[in-house]
């Protein structure tokens, strides 16, 4: 329903304008209203002039946007609405294409699913960085000839589950709930990915390129591949990236951490505990030792913790034990941090607390990088809400994961990043995995409706 223009003074495109303290909103006048389906709601909405109209949320707040930019995000709900059922069948054949990080080729049957997928909309996409034994990186271009950034969408086409292990119950609905292999780690926020691509395709969008990128060895921590290097190259001097890893409820990701594991060995000179007390080196003491020096390494204000993890050692309660060993779990969220933790580490293990102990470690890293909310990240997020407050959507939160992902790799890259922006469930690595169907409808109309108004987002 197009409203009668009514003349105001001048506002400037998507500002916050509080109804108690404006003294121009006592003489608006109302035109229309406008039904959200998020919330059930009614929104009341006026128009200020031919291009700009002014909505009362559900917040009690006026905002102010470009009525193109309205009409916009409500043809992107219409397209969701009416192909719901269709993405459900899209989201079916994908996630019946099982495909454990381990099983290369079942991955690659996968990824070319998707692949097809993204080049009927018109994407030009390629796979690099295939191993002997892993899936590389699916890359995907849109809108090259568009004079802008691209706007990024990642993810990862693998998962934990080995094909069969769910046997028939690979895919099953219920009502709002969806539940199978992968359905939330991540195949339902590949799906959301595609009809981001999907609505914005239907509704003309032409402004800004779209980069689409998916792992095929994410689960797998990209050991023995470049894909994360892959991930940082592909994202260099983009306006923005939007995970659509395993979404949280209410709240996006904005830092992460890395993980890092060491494995200490630690050899001493055994013997009776009565007899030998004195000429013994006790290898546990020892790894005793420097699992609580390394755990001081714990720095809370930078997001740095240490913990030990594991300890084996000795055979009998009256010998003193010849040797041990430790395992300890740092996350970080800084490069800077990796390097102190790594380089304190190793001249721990090179101490001896114990004399004529011997230490020597390994360590194994999940190829990605910890990263922290910036201001960058912050006003992405902002932006995002934002748009879901014109949607007629709850404002969403900020989470801060001790786990790692791919955004990190990104975000390395020195752009602002969102994780976790996929669809929401639970039992991840699980066979009660599960999924909720209208978590993915509703993210899909958002982030197509943040990109499709992506021009008024200021890093």
């Amino acid at each position: 329903m197009r409203m009668f223009p009514y003349c105001f003074p001048p506002f400037i495109p998507g500002a916050n304008i509080n109804k108690m303290d404006d003294p121009t909103c006592d003489r608006i006048l109302t035109f229309g209203f406008y039904y959200t389906r998020y919330l059930n709601t009614i929104q009341t909405l006026f128009c200020l002039s031919d291009h700009y109209v002014i909505m009362l949320s559900h917040t009690s707040r006026y905002r102010i946007i470009d009525w193109e930019v309205f009409m916009l995000f409500q043809e992107i709900d219409a397209f969701v609405e009416a192909h719901k059922q269709e993405m459900l069948s899209k989201f079916e054949q994908l996630v019946r294409l099982e495909s454990h990080f381990e099983e290369k080729d079942n991955v690659l049957k996968a990824m070319a699913w998707v692949q097809k997928e993204f080049e009927s909309e018109g994407f030009e996409c390629h796979i690099e960085g295939t191993t002997k034994d892993r899936a590389g990186l699916l890359i995907g271009t849109t809108g090259l000839d568009r004079n802008a950034p691209p706007v990024i969408l990642s993810g990862h086409v693998d998962t934990v589950h080995r094909q069969g292990s769910f046997g028939e119950d690979v895919w099953r609905v219920d009502g709002d709930t969806v539940y199978g292999a992968g359905v939330n780690d991540m195949k339902g926020g590949i799906i959301e990915a595609l009809y981001i691509v999907k609505a914005l395709n239907a509704i003309g969008y032409d402004r800004t390129p779209i980069k689409i990128l998916f792992a095929g060895d994410e689960e797998g921590d990209h050991i023995g591949t470049d894909t994360n290097l892959l991930y940082t190259r592909e994202s260099r001097g983009a306006l923005a990236a939007f995970n659509m890893e395993t979404g949280v409820a209410g709240v996006f990701t904005v830092a992460r951490k890395s993980c890092h594991i060491f494995h200490l060995t630690v050899e001493g000179q055994g013997g009776h505990a009565g007899n030998d007390f004195t000429t013994s080196e006790n290898a546990v003491e020892e790894a005793m030792c420097k699992a609580l020096e390394i755990v001081k390494l714990t720095d809370m204000e930078k997001g740095t913790t240490v913990a030990t993890t594991v300890i084996r050692g000795g055979d009998h309660p009256s010998a003193i034990p010849a040797s041990c060993e430790v395992t300890l779990d740092a996350r970080v969220s800084s490069v800077d941090e990796k390097e102190r933790i790594y380089r304190s580490i190793d001249e721990i293990c090179k101490t001896a607390f114990i004399p004529g102990t011997q230490t020597t470690y390994a360590h194994y890293a999940a190829k990605y990088e910890g990263y922290t909310e910036n201001e960058q990240i912050r006003k992405l997020h902002e932006f995002v809400n934002d748009i879901a407050e014109e949607l007629g959507q709850t404002a969403y939160g900020k989470c801060y994961r001790g786990g790692a992902a791919d955004s990190g790799n990104m975000a390395i890259a020195e752009i602002p990043v969102l994780c976790s922006c996929g669809i929401v469930g639970d039992f991840s690595h699980d066979r009660k995995e599960f999924a909720l169907l209208h978590t993915m409808y509703d993210r899909t109309k958002l982030f197509a409706s943040v990109i499709a108004g992506i021009d008024r987002f200021e890093i």
